[in-house]
């Protein structure tokens, strides 16, 4: 599971939002988390224009802002205030896992990165965009390519946890799937799903 997944979660029982998540291990190896810190850290803006994941474009005067986390093409205070949004959701997330460089990256996206982001929402000045491309490289980076290999879902509302699984509506965008596409189901439930499709 990736974190962004956990933006669009819901308790399958009560449809309460937001889930908490227990990170215990992570399929993406320490080297993998180093590597975007640096980047962000070094502010290596060329480097992240090439890797392309952040796309801002003028259209009839407005400029639009796309990127792996926020998939709509959207007005910059748009965007940025959804952007922040899903920085919010980490804030529901605790890391277990033995990783003391995963930790920093969650500990600085809800802090430092969040407060850089915030900041230039108050004023913004689509001439400096370039300020906060590492902010925004980061946010995709820990929220699209950091894998969890187990962790622990649950409902605060009903506190269940039961065998909670991802299952897609549809396969029209999968590694980009938005609330439409994925839903919450028991293993149960997603099973009886799959035999209602058979």
């Amino acid at each position: 599971m990736k974190p962004w997944l956990f933006d669009i979660l819901a308790c399958p029982m009560d449809k309460h939002y937001p889930l908490k998540l227990y990170i215990f291990l992570y399929e993406t190896k320490p080297e993998e988390f180093k590597s975007f810190f640096d980047i962000y850290n070094q502010r290596k803006t060329d480097a992240i224009k090439d890797e392309k994941i952040i796309e801002i474009h003028e259209e009839d005067g407005n400029i639009l802002i796309k990127d792996n986390v926020i998939i709509e093409e959207s007005p910059v205070r748009k965007y940025l205030d959804l952007l922040i949004s899903s920085v919010n959701e980490l804030n529901n997330i605790t890391d277990k896992s033995p990783l003391d460089i995963s930790k920093k990256c969650f500990k600085i996206a809800i802090s430092d990165i969040k407060n850089k982001i915030l900041e230039f929402s108050k004023n913004i000045n689509i001439n400096q965009i370039d300020e906060i491309l590492p902010e925004i490289y980061f946010i995709n980076k820990l929220k699209i390519d950091t894998e969890i290999e187990s962790g622990l879902l649950f409902c605060e509302k009903c506190n269940s946890k039961e065998s909670l699984q991802v299952h897609h509506l549809n396969y029209n965008n999968v590694g980009n799937e938005s609330k439409n596409d994925v839903i919450v189901l028991c293993k149960k439930c997603h099973e009886e799903e799959h035999g209602k499709q058979n």
